[in-house]
């Protein structure tokens, strides 16, 4: 058996099986967003745009086992007209989670 027989035979995700979970994943991200700017006027000033990158949106991911994406939820903070402050705390229902915090921001005045 070749590594090529190896990688299609147990690693590969079939792109129609990964395609089926963008369809969802993105579903999901889009109700998200909706009702983040439909409760915080603040994120709805300031929101800009969703960007999907990572392994699964580059269909690099392997193994279908955990269907998991990056999402960065892009956020434009001139669009408040001031000096902005964010202050990065713990958040400590993930704690030993690395890039897992809560952020509050708040303006000068």
């Amino acid at each position: 058996m070749s590594l090529k027989d190896i990688y299609d035979e147990h690693i590969k995700v079939e792109k129609s099986e990964q395609e089926k979970y963008n369809t969802k994943m993105v579903r999901i991200i889009e109700e998200m967003v909706h009702g983040m700017r439909r409760e915080s006027p603040i994120l709805r000033a300031i929101y800009s745009k969703v960007y999907y990158g990572g392994s699964h949106w580059d269909y690099l991911q392997v193994g279908t086992s955990r269907q998991e994406c990056d999402v960065n939820v892009c956020l434009d903070l001139a669009k408040i007209g001031e000096e902005v402050h964010l202050l990065f705390e713990n958040d400590r229902l993930s704690i030993g989670k690395e890039n897992f915090a809560y952020i509050h921001l708040s303006s000068s005045t």
